[in-house]
């Protein structure tokens, strides 16, 4: 990989910045491959002539964004892009990832039914200690786990689904074709956190790892609250973004 020194040093902007945007030109340009190592930092030193204090600000934030990850012990490799995933449309993880061109599977750890707890009951706007079926998942895309999800349902409304391998199908389709339900629409809430010792060891990252932490109740075609869905996204597999209108 061949890094040139593209910054000004007279510049308003600041060094780092103009570094890190220097090493994604490069990166853009050169249409270097995933897994390649870039320059040590002596090396980017000698590059760009600053400070070693200077290139490791730059290379922490190309790590924190995704651009690039580091290997203990190896070096610092372009990391794979992550997923940009909207937030304008209802879709589900499935065919989110067959759009890209990955193939989805799914683990299923867990389908049962249980008691909802006074804060499920709240969202699926049901009694407290009411019947609901729970579905515990791991979501994976080309064999690697990218996120961890519990589905809690009602009970009446998809008895049925409780034979189904969902480690082989998907939820909505299924949904549909034994319940007769659609999802039409979902309210969805995310926020950044860290997660548990053991939602970590599923995951495959390391402990206290930041992870989106989404929450979606889901409104079938008569407008009822039939799923709310906690879920883990890996941080350094996904990225939302959203379109918006000026008015």
């Amino acid at each position: 990989m061949v890094i040139r020194n593209e910054t000004d040093k007279n510049s308003l902007i600041p060094i780092y910045h103009q570094i890190v945007e220097n090493i994604k030109s490069c990166i853009q340009k050169e249409s270097i491959q995933i897994g390649t190592m870039i320059p040590s930092e002596h090396e980017l030193c000698d590059i760009f002539e600053v400070s070693r204090m200077t290139i490791r600000k730059a290379i922490d934030i190309l790590v924190h964004e995704g651009t690039l990850v580091r290997q203990k012990g190896k070096g610092t490799f372009i990391s794979v892009p992550k997923l940009s995933q909207p937030l304008t449309a209802l879709t589900n993880f499935t065919k989110d990832m067959v759009d890209r061109g990955m193939i989805p599977t799914s683990s299923m750890l867990s389908l049962n039914v249980i008691l909802a707890s006074e804060r499920v009951a709240k969202q699926l706007d049901i009694k407290e200690n009411e019947e609901i079926i729970f579905l515990e998942r791991i979501r994976f895309a080309d064999g690697k786990p990218h996120a961890y999800e519990c589905s809690y349902l009602l009970y009446p409304l998809t008895k049925d689904i409780l034979d189904v391998d969902f480690s082989k199908h998907s939820l909505y389709e299924t949904l549909v074709t034994r319940c007769n339900i659609k999802m039409k629409k979902a309210k969805e809430m995310i926020e950044v956190s860290s997660c548990s010792n053991d939602i970590c060891t599923k995951l495959q990252i390391p402990m206290g790892s930041l992870t989106f932490h989404i929450e979606r109740i889901t409104y079938d075609q008569n407008n009822r609250p039939v799923e709310y869905v906690e879920s883990r996204y890996r941080a350094d597999k996904f990225k939302f973004y959203v379109e918006l209108d000026l008015k």
